[in-house]
C-alpha cells in the first residue's frame, strides 16, 4: 500500500471527461462542517487543494459532484462528505473503473459472531464471555491511490478544486482495496502472544467487517486486557496510531 492503489481502468473511458458535474444540494445546509472536513484532509495530506481555474488547464481531472449526510449521535454535530463516484450516470468514474480484478473479500457476516460465541460456550460452559469492538477511523482514507491516477478522483467546491488522494467513499473500489489492511490487522491481533504460549487459554479469533473488529474471548485472567492491548496494536502497526477510533472503542460488553 506504500505507493497506493493502481485502478484498472475499462477501455472506454475517455480522456476529457465530456460534462463535469455540479454538486449535490446537500452541501449548502452543513458548508461550516464541509470546509472543516477539507481543511482537515488537507493538513492530512489526504487532499490536494488548488484553485479551481486549474480546472480548466488540467484536462484530464474527472470532476465528481460531492454530497453530504449527517452523521448520528455526534457532539457536535457531524457530516460524511460522500464523493458521488457514480454520477452521471454512464460517465462516471465508477462506470469506467474495471473490476474484474479487485481484491477477494471475505469479510464475517454476522453468523460467524454467533459460531464463536457458540464455540466458547460449548468448550467453556461456565466461563464468561466478552466482546470488544473496535473500529478504525476514516478506514478508506488510509489507503493511498496511485499518484498516475489520482486525477480520477476530484470535485469543486467554491473556488477551489480538491483532488482526493485517497481511496473514497463512494469510489466502488474503496471497500475491497480496504479489505488488505482490513485483513492485516485481524491477522495481527490472531498472533500469539508469549502469555498465551505459556497458557492453556484458547486462541485470539477476530472477526471484521470491513472498519468494523469484533473480538470475542473469554474473560479469563488478563486475556481480554491483552486482546485490547493487541488490537490497538495491529490498528497502529498497519495504519498507525491516529486510526484507532476511541468514541467507538468499545470493550468488555458481556456477548452472552
Amino acid at each position: 500500500m506504500r505507493h497506493g492503489v493502481v485502478p484498472e481502468w475499462l477501455s472506454h473511458r475517455p480522456n476529457i471527461q465530456d460534462h463535469r458535474p455540479g454538486n449535490h444540494g446537500t452541501i449548502n445546509d452543513h458548508l461550516p462542517q464541509v470546509w472543516r472536513h477539507i481543511r482537515k484532509g488537507q493538513k492530512e495530506g489526504r487532499y490536494l487543494v488548488v484553485h479551481s481555474r486549474l480546472a480548466d488547464q488540467w484536462k484530464e481531472v474527472f470532476i465528481s459532484p460531492i454530497g453530504v449526510v449527517a452523521k448520528v449521535d455526534t457532539d457536535p454535530p457531524d457530516i460524511r462528505l460522500i464523493n458521488d463516484y457514480s454520477f452521471p450516470e454512464g460517465g462516471a468514474v465508477n462506470d469506467f473503473t474495471d473490476r474484474s480484478h479487485f481484491p477477494e473479500i471475505t469479510y464475517n457476516p454476522p453468523g460467524d459472531i454467533a459460531r464463536r460465541i457458540f464455540a466458547l460456550r460449548r468448550d467453556h460452559p461456565y466461563a464468561r464471555i466478552l466482546m470488544m469492538v473496535g473500529d478504525v477511523v476514516g478506514a478508506f482514507r488510509h489507503v493511498p491511490v496511485h499518484a498516475e491516477h489520482a486525477h480520477m478522483f476530484a470535485f469543486v467546491i467554491g473556488e477551489y478544486l480538491v483532488i482526493d488522494l485517497s481511496c473514497g467513499f463512494g469510489w466502488c473500489g474503496s471497500p475491497a482495496w480496504y479489505y488488505l489492511p482490513g485483513a492485516l490487522i485481524n491477522g495481527l491481533y490472531e498472533q500469539p502472544d508469549y502469555a498465551a504460549l505459556c497458557t492453556i487459554r484458547p486462541p485470539r479469533h477476530g472477526l471484521f467487517w470491513c472498519d468494523d473488529h469484533t473480538c470475542i474471548e473469554l474473560a479469563h485472567e488478563l486475556h481480554c486486557n491483552a486482546a485490547n492491548l493487541a488490537l490497538r496494536g495491529a490498528m497502529a502497526t498497519v495504519l498507525g496510531p491516529t486510526a484507532i477510533n476511541e468514541r467507538k472503542f468499545r470493550a468488555n460488553a458481556v456477548a452472552h
